[in-house]
């Protein structure tokens, strides 16, 4: 939308995006009474490990960006200490904390209108970008190359425990362009509190996009602990 309405040039301009993101936001009226309407959803599983990759382990040259400081006040702890399962009991614990981000934010929240033509996922991103090229003519331009808000490129290495791995572990692997598999960032526990803290969230992409073999193998962890949290209680 940047690009084709003239408030940037190039991708070189890419950031001007990340300063001015209500600049392009259409209205209640004119999205009612739109031809097209589309929706691309995010596993949420992998979006809140990509909000505590880059707001608080920080982007590709280890700077911790603007909403870092509401990730420190989720864990109020010292980076070499703060690991993702750590991150993710702090907001199970205190979950008044996800409408203060919008990158926390359940994506459920962002909607407004009950249906839209297209449901589309970031997961299948070349094949949204084709669908509302041919449903509407435009053109998605994928800015990851350009972006320093990605780990798109980085080696995804499978880590054993990878979960309980530190802020300043995490930025190190980052500086050298390598990332845990998000997969290897979970165990029983924090799927659990995910899923707790998500559900509509995951129904929703569940429903519209259907469900993945990384989804299923991320409840049947969280149904375990659940399970075993009933034991403990009886």
């Amino acid at each position: 939308f940047a690009l084709s309405n003239g408030f940037i040039s190039s991708l070189d301009d890419v950031n001007w995006i990340h300063k001015n993101n209500t600049s392009q936001n259409a209205t209640e009226l004119q999205i009612q009474n739109a031809d097209y309407t589309f929706v691309i959803l995010r596993n949420p599983f992998w979006r809140i490990i990509s909000c505590f990759l880059d707001k608080a382990v920080g982007d590709i040259n280890g700077n911790e960006i603007d909403s870092y400081t509401i990730c420190r006040d989720l864990h109020s702890i010292q980076e070499t200490e703060t690991t993702f399962e750590k991150f993710i009991e702090n907001l199970y614990f205190n979950q008044s904390l996800i409408q203060e981000d919008l990158h926390l934010n359940r994506q459920g929240d962002f909607l407004v209108l009950t249906d839209y033509d297209n449901w589309l996922s970031v997961e299948s991103y070349k094949s949204a970008a084709t669908q509302i090229e041919e449903s509407c003519g435009i053109s998605l331009v994928d800015t990851r190359n350009s972006s320093s808000h990605t780990t798109f490129g980085f080696e995804k290495m499978h880590i054993l425990n990878a979960g309980e791995l530190t802020i300043a572990a995490l930025r190190e692997l980052k500086s050298k362009n390598i990332i845990p598999k998000y997969e290897s960032l979970y165990n029983e526990k924090t799927s659990f509190m995910v899923t707790s803290m998500y559900w509509s969230d995951i129904y929703l992409y569940i429903l519209k996009i259907g469900m993945t073999s990384e989804i299923e193998n991320l409840l049947t962890m969280a149904s375990t602990y659940a399970i075993q949290l009933t034991n403990d209680s009886i």
